[in-house]
C-alpha cells in the first residue's frame, strides 16, 4: 500500500468513526461519548436549540470547557448544525 493510500484509508477511517461519534437522531446532536472516553452515556444537543449561528457558537462555547471535546468531534458538531439551520459555512470564506 503506498502513502497515498495509507492516507486516504486514514481519513476515511477518521470520517467513519466521526459518523459514528456525532450523529443525528430523534431531533437532537447526539455525542458519544463512549466512544470518546468510555463513559456509558451520550450529550444530547436539541436540533430546536441550533437554530441559528448565535445558538451554534453559544454550543461552541458551551462544548469548548469540556474535556473529551476534540476539534474533530467539534468541526463534526458545527458542521451538522449549520447543515440543520440551513447555514452554509464554506459561503462565508
Amino acid at each position: 500500500m503506498s502513502n497515498l493510500d495509507e492516507v486516504r484509508q486514514s481519513a476515511l477511517e477518521h470520517g467513519e468513526l466521526m459518523e459514528r461519534t456525532v450523529f443525528i437522531e430523534d431531533g437532537h446532536i447526539v455525542i458519544d461519548l463512549f466512544v470518546l472516553c468510555d463513559a456509558p452515556s451520550t450529550y444530547d444537543i436539541p436540533l430546536d436549540q441550533c437554530a441559528d449561528a448565535g445558538q451554534i457558537l453559544s454550543w461552541v462555547f458551551q462544548l469548548s470547557e469540556k474535556t473529551w471535546l476534540t476539534n474533530a468531534v467539534l468541526r463534526r458538531f458545527v458542521a451538522l448544525a449549520s447543515e440543520q439551520a440551513g447555514i452554509d459555512l464554506h459561503a462565508m470564506w
